[in-house]
């Protein structure tokens, strides 16, 4: 008799009985909506069947041996590709991923490919050769990648998790081709110092000075994502404008990272860049609204290798030329942050700049913007007693 349970509300275990002898087995399948009539499960019990019928054997434990050795039984994940591209589906059958944290995942398999490429290996490797060097060496490639330290926690731990995953699913007592042990997991590797939430911004008195790269695409790029606050996977998105009973302009999209509605008032400046791109007409050469080449598949999803690629390029010219001009590192998300704080020394309250970042909720505002906006009470404070006193 074959039968189908769950265990640990994850993983699908196969119990066999033969001859008054019982057998728990795992099948390999997780968990997920109408299991017990998905096309896996038939295709297990099919496979179970067909050697009871054919080999006869005398005890479940052999009927699982025979399935084991069969070339029809599909194995654990070999090779790292197959291991993320495994942790992705079943992750997104057991809890749904959203497009963006798709994409997260398919930028942190990205980056990892490109380090063995570095290495002088082959982008996919097996399993078996991940070792505790290897996963050391990755991190410090990316350090000297220059990526965020944030980022290079989400890469690693995601490197980490699709280890874990296997060596759970895929134990070795029952895979003997299965890794052995996670080199990922050791806490130098993984836990990386978090910055603060104190967000680095161009200075307002000097923002002004990104007009002096008006004419080159990439500076009218960085000029309209300073005054709009777009952020860069933002840029293959077309906005509209609208205008209220007063008169008022303003710039309406929706954020690709979350689809929220970001509402941006447009003030004189964002208007005048708005004007030059419309001029310049950057679809003729660049199938795209604004100045950078379109990384947008036509469903919407980014295409990470495209997206990669004009980021970096957009990015050395932030890092180089925009950051000699104002005098600090300058990356294309500080000027998002940039717009937020020039929005807050004008007055705008954290709820109306929250709107026009388009957060999900205030609270993140606040939690990255809040400090400035008590500089601007303090500095209202200071001013006032000044008045008093004088």
């Amino acid at each position: 008799m074959i039968t189908f349970f769950i265990r640990r509300e994850k993983y699908i275990y196969c119990r066999l009985t033969i001859c008054g002898s019982t057998k728990d087995k795992s099948t390999g399948i997780v968990k997920k909506r109408d299991w017990r009539r998905s096309q896996e499960i038939k295709d297990y019990t099919r496979k179970l069947e067909e050697i009871i019928k054919t080999g006869s054997p005398s005890s479940p434990e052999l009927a699982f041996s025979l399935m084991k050795s069969s070339s029809i039984k599909t194995g654990a994940p070999y090779t790292v590709s197959q291991a993320c591209e495994y942790y992705v589906r079943t992750t997104d059958e057991l809890k749904g991923l959203s497009n963006h944290t798709k994409t997260t995942y398919r930028h942190c398999q990205s980056a990892f490919q490109r380090y063995l490429s570095g290495l002088g290996a082959q982008e996919d490797i097996p399993l078996a050769m991940l070792s505790t060097s290897l996963a050391k060496g990755y991190r410090g490639w990316l350090n000297r990648s220059g990526y965020a330290n944030d980022t290079i926690s989400i890469y690693i731990n995601f490197i980490k998790m699709v280890v874990e995953t296997v060596i759970e699913d895929f134990p070795l007592d029952e895979w003997p081709d299965s890794i052995r042990f996670n080199p990922f997991k050791a806490k130098k590797i993984y836990q990386v110092k978090k910055k603060s939430n104190i967000m680095e911004f161009i200075n307002p008195k000097v923002i002004t000075k990104l007009w002096e790269y008006a004419d080159e695409h990439y500076g009218l790029l960085s000029l309209f994502l300073a005054y709009s606050g777009y952020s860069f996977a933002d840029c293959c998105t077309e906005p509209e404008f609208t205008i209220d009973l007063e008169g008022n302009k303003f710039l309406v999209y929706n954020r690709h990272k979350s689809q929220v509605q970001a509402r941006v008032i447009v003030y004189p400046e964002l208007n005048r860049i708005i004007e030059l791109i419309l001029a310049a007409d950057f679809k003729k050469t660049f199938n795209n609204w604004l100045p950078v080449g379109n990384f947008l598949e036509p469903d919407g999803k980014i295409i990470v290798s495209k997206h990669e690629a004009e980021y970096a390029r957009f990015s050395a010219f932030c890092k180089g030329p925009l950051s000699e001009l104002v005098g600090r590192k300058v990356t294309p998300h500080v000027l998002r942050h940039s717009f937020a704080v020039l929005m807050l020394e004008r007055g705008h309250s954290l709820t109306a700049v929250s709107q026009f970042l388009g957060h999900e909720s205030v609270s993140t505002t606040e939690k990255y913007y809040g400090h400035v906006s008590n500089e601007r009470l303090v500095a209202e404070k200071n001013q006032i007693i000044k008045l008093q006193t004088s």
